[in-house]
């Protein structure tokens, strides 16, 4: 149960920050969104980890997180199967289930960007796998591989790194898994706070 709740809570969050800051660099078509948003999914599930979460349970994290895509069906109407739903949530998922393949956690900067680097390209890889070969929809990786090789996954790397090593700083002050009933409640705050912010981005 404790682990679950935990889930709940990393999923949460991780879905809240695409729903607001993410739909907020969309709107204002800031360079590299996706990229950065996919850096700070990469520093939660590290966050995940570091709070007791099990490298298994990060691809449950990453489901809880691509469900919150699925508000947008709700809220504007579109189709179940809408691109701008189901790729970022396919997206959100493969980057949970490498995650749980490869992410551990680690108290060295370069074993941390190494295992970093492995993730982002695994994840990468198989989403545009998926997205390409099964939903047959180009992204912006398949229509530039060399861009997306050369400068989205250095990119990608560094700052989910960086981010993960902030963390690390600040852990012993913050310890996310130390009461259920407030991640219960956070996490249900969380959701309400995705809603209204929806709404309006």
């Amino acid at each position: 149960m404790k682990h679950f709740v935990t889930i709940l809570l990393f999923g949460s969050i991780w879905g809240f920050i695409e729903a607001t800051v993410g739909g907020a660099m969309h709107v204002i078509h800031i360079p590299f969104t996706g990229t950065i948003m996919a850096s700070i999914g990469f520093a939660v599930l590290y966050a995940a980890l570091k709070n007791g979460l099990k490298p298994s349970h990060l691809f449950a994290v990453s489901l809880v997180a691509a469900s919150f895509k699925m508000l947008d069906i709700w809220l504007f109407s579109l189709p179940l199967f809408h691109m701008q739903v189901i790729n970022p949530a396919t997206a959100i998922a493969m980057q949970g289930l490498a995650a749980a393949l490869i992410l551990r956690k680690s108290t060295g900067l370069a074993p941390l960007a190494s295992r970093m680097l492995f993730t982002a390209s695994l994840s990468m890889v198989t989403f545009n796998v998926i997205s390409l070969g099964i939903y047959g929809w180009p992204t912006h990786h398949t229509n530039d591989p060399m861009g997306a090789a050369l400068i989205q996954l250095p990119i990608m790397t560094i700052v989910a790194t960086m981010l993960s090593k902030g963390y690390d700083l600040i852990y012993g002050r913050i310890n996310l898994s130390f009461n259920m009933r407030w991640q219960a409640a956070t996490t249900a705050l969380l959701i309400a706070l995705t809603f209204l912010a929806r709404a309006y981005i």
